[in-house]
């Protein structure tokens, strides 16, 4: 038994298409030894079963854990665990809190199976249900959301750890749980080892047919600006001499985002999109100066979290303009690389692009080497260090049987 690998099982809210913080994690215990098992949604377009990376992949359940007051939950729930129990974990790896949930069920069936709690999310500031349809929907959704947050704190209490993305929502939960201990903190930063070298990077300003001297920003990944706030920003940016603006995104805003270009000559210049591609992301954002970041202000939970594009911007040399947001807060003061604006404010927006522009090459010179900001390798190393000591204790158990 001795010789068996430390076994982990991660749950997962998704089919495992693209989750780049589980996939390093647990890539980063396979590289170290542990035996990785994720078990997860299903999904039409992929195979039920699969092993990517060294990490098996299970796809086993359908999307009823979002509906924990359905009639066939309990029963479906009581299926999970006992597949979950069928494969011999060691430790439960729960990414978010409707998988901890999940977990529940399985602790039942697993004496002394360790369980991890990894929420990516501050979920008390994630009040899904206010974005259904209709006052009914809003209620129930209401309801769900109070029933998820209920026991995520009840089972919270039964953890052997929990990791978080940020100090700020490690504190938060430390006091709203009335956990003994903070969790721990591991942010979503990029490998070291696929930062590009230099002849990798992509020239997006070449590609762009921009002169050499232009000053590129970019907003990478999600947006969360409407059009409206989208065409007050390229107004903004249109105003701002040898500013351009490039939007890295392939979901169906940007595509709206090309129609209002198309329609303002003003803009066809100056304002671009691109295609995403995570593959290719990180070569590109080198050619850019700055980096752009819109917050969603709504939920408390976007302002407190990790966000991928922060540490891709760092760590691609790019000075940051970003509303106000907490990591982005603690980074402007570790780095001198991030000035905020009011996001509510066109006035605070525009001043505040055009002061950066100007002062951009004096503001670069205070920027760390990439070598001095945080990688995915120094944050995993909690990681790793906690599965370490799970894993000692197993053996000493065994040894002492």
């Amino acid at each position: 038994m001795s010789s068996d690998p430390f076994h982990i099982v991660m749950l997962l809210d998704n089919p495992f298409v693209s989750d780049n913080r589980v996939q390093k994690e647990a890539a980063s215990l396979v590289e170290k030894g542990f035996k990785v098992t994720i078990v997860c949604e299903q999904s039409n377009d992929l195979p039920n079963s699969e092993t990517i990376e060294g990490i098996q992949v299970i796809r086993c359940f359908d999307s009823f854990f979002r509906h924990p007051l359905s009639l066939g939950y309990s029963s479906k729930a009581r299926a999970v665990g006992q597949t979950l129990a069928d494969l011999n974990p060691d430790s439960l790896h729960c990414h978010d809190y409707m998988m901890l949930n999940l977990a529940s069920y399985a602790m039942k069936l697993v004496p002394n199976v360790r369980l991890v709690y990894d929420s990516h999310e501050y979920f008390a500031g994630w009040p899904f249900y206010r974005t259904n349809s209709g006052w009914f929907n809003k209620l129930k959704g209401f309801v769900v959301w109070k029933y998820f947050l209920y026991r995520e704190r009840k089972i919270s209490r039964l953890t052997n750890a929990i990791f978080t993305t940020t100090q700020a929502i490690a504190e938060r939960l430390k006091n709203e749980m009335g956990l003994k201990h903070t969790p721990m903190v591991m942010a979503n930063t990029p490998k070291q080892t696929a930062l590009p070298a230099s002849h990798e990077i992509i020239d997006l300003k070449a590609q762009l047919n921009l002169h050499a001297d232009a000053i590129l920003m970019v907003q990478s990944g999600n947006i969360y600006q409407s059009l409206d706030e989208l065409s007050s920003l390229f107004d903004i940016v249109c105003g701002i001499d040898s500013l351009h603006f490039v939007l890295i995104n392939d979901r169906p805003v940007a595509h709206k985002a090309r129609d209002m270009i198309a329609k303002h000559t003003e803009w066809q210049q100056r304002i671009h999109v691109l295609p995403y591609d995570s593959s290719l992301l990180l070569r590109q954002l080198p050619s850019c100066d700055l980096g752009y970041i819109f917050v969603n202000s709504t939920w408390e939970s976007h302002k407190l979290t990790s966000i991928n594009r922060t540490h891709e911007y760092a760590l691609s040399g790019l000075y940051i303009v970003s509303s106000k947001q907490a990591e982005l807060k603690e980074m402007a003061e570790r780095y001198n690389n991030v000035t905020m604006y009011d996001q509510s404010n066109l006035e605070s927006i525009q001043t505040t692009l055009t002061e950066v522009v100007k002062d951009l090459d004096h503001l670069k010179l205070k920027i760390p080497s990439r070598n001095g900001f945080r990688t995915w390798e120094s944050e995993a190393k909690r990681l790793i260090a906690l599965y370490e000591s799970f894993r000692s204790l197993r053996t000493k158990a065994i040894k002492s049987a």
